[in-house]
């Protein structure tokens, strides 16, 4: 708009150059628009959920691949080569949420779902990694763990599926509940004065875990919602919010 207002300078200000420097300055400003919202890219933010996606996937990997050495069924080499691909794709999550944030200033209007689930999703992973740091090389029974590692599988990949079809993920159950027969092993072994090493704090970290993956599933519900939020018209985004309620 400068430059055009500037063709004008010092030639006073009639009618006919008022006339003109309005023309000008509507061109100039429907030009920056236009590239803004039609050529200036954004694709960082339509792909952001496909790639968390692919995060979970490689993060429910690394899970199983840590239980299974807990269980000795899997080699030690094998947990670390997965966790490496689940801190790679989570990497690449991150890139690419922050290049959304710098393609979209409507990313910055809180509370944005889908950010928030990147943050769990990067915590999950940490937490698996910490887990694996934490399994003794030759191995711990964890009692149930057969039913607690399907569990939280089938959580962590319909949460997967949900993002890559933009849908929000089943309901899923109180996915910690699936330890409680490990808690209450652990309980019994407490009281008798015989824990195995690593078996508590393994215990203790898949809870966590299982904390993660069911916050997750909320996550990926709300994302869900505010995506079809931003899908409606106008007028409706600007109608008053209800008040958020506390689900029991």
């Amino acid at each position: 708009p400068l430059s055009l207002l500037l063709s004008a300078f010092g030639a006073g200000l009639d009618a006919a150059i008022a006339m003109e420097r309005i023309i000008g300055t509507g061109l100039a400003c429907g030009s920056g628009l236009v590239v803004v919202t039609v050529l200036w890219p954004t694709r960082s933010g339509e792909a952001l959920p496909a790639v968390l996606a692919r995060a979970l996937r490689a993060a429910a990997d690394d899970l199983d691949a840590v239980i299974g050495v807990a269980a000795g069924t899997v080699p030690r080499s094998r947990m670390s080569e997965v966790h490496r691909t689940a801190v790679v794709d989570m990497d690449e999550a991150a890139r690419v949420s922050q290049a959304r944030m710098s393609e979209s200033i409507e990313t910055f209007a809180p509370p944005d779902a889908l950010a928030a689930l990147e943050a769990t999703a990067m915590k999950l992973v940490r937490d698996i990694g910490t887990l694996g740091a934490r399994v003794p090389l030759e191995g711990v029974a964890i009692p149930g763990i057969e039913r607690a590692q399907q569990a939280m599988d089938v959580a962590l990949r319909n949460v997967a599926e949900a993002l890559d079809a933009g849908t929000p993920p089943p309901r899923l159950a109180h996915v910690p509940a699936c330890l409680d027969g490990a808690h209450e092993a652990v309980s019994r072994l407490e009281s008798a004065g015989a824990v195995p090493r690593g078996l508590a704090s393994s215990v203790d970290m898949l809870d966590v875990i299982a904390h993660d993956i069911e916050r997750l599933g909320d996550e990926a519900a709300a994302w869900s919602a505010q995506a079809a939020g931003r899908k409606a018209p106008w007028w409706q985004r600007m109608a008053p919010r209800p008040a958020p309620t506390t689900l029991q």
